[in-house]
């Protein structure tokens, strides 16, 4: 039976395989949660992408930003989550070709780590932006050295953007930036 539901002598459900009608809604979902996601990022940094690339410059962009970073970030976690099926999809289109099980399970992990970077991005930076927001300047300063101490720049660059490849997770660990790794 493999995993399938049997009505009669055929297969009702087969759980393994996606049509390219199926496949293309998802395409259109992720494009959606994606654009959606990056311009509710933008508007939450005020459109300044030099905000968004650095989490002392991020803390700054206020309560109303803290809200729209968690929907950004919920977004952006729908978006990888619905590009799951296109990887099974993808998966069972190239069935028989060199290593794309391997690939399919690289893609699913990546899709999923990039899943729950977004959703620690949303349920843990913004309480931190919304109490940074309402601390005293004393409590801001405090609040901002803490945050370099507790959590390198490094680390929480890599937690907010996990498009990182894990070949530049090992220069940000050593110190360097994501984007440093690319250049």
């Amino acid at each position: 039976m493999d995993g399938d539901v049997w009505v009669g002598r055929r297969s009702a459900v087969n759980w393994g395989a996606i049509s390219s009608r199926t496949a293309l809604i998802f395409l259109a979902a992720v494009a959606f949660f994606e654009v959606t996601s990056t311009i509710v990022f933008l508007a939450a940094a005020g459109f300044s992408p030099v905000t968004l690339n650095g989490p002392t410059r991020l803390v700054a962009v206020g309560e109303r930003g803290a809200d729209m970073l968690r929907v950004a970030a919920l977004l952006d976690m729908f978006g990888y989550l619905s590009a799951v099926p296109l990887a099974i999809y993808l998966q069972g289109r190239f069935h028989g070709e060199t290593a794309i099980d391997l690939f399919t399970l690289a893609g699913i992990w990546f899709l999923v780590l990039g899943s729950l970077g977004a959703v620690i991005l949303a349920y843990a930076g913004a309480p931190l932006i919304r109490e940074y927001a309402t601390a005293s300047a004393g409590g801001k300063q405090a609040r901002r050295h803490s945050l370099r101490s507790r959590l390198p720049d490094r680390l929480l660059w890599l937690v907010a953007n996990p498009r990182c490849l894990p070949g530049e997770s090992v220069a940000v660990w050593n110190g360097s930036t994501c984007l440093e790794a690319r250049s």
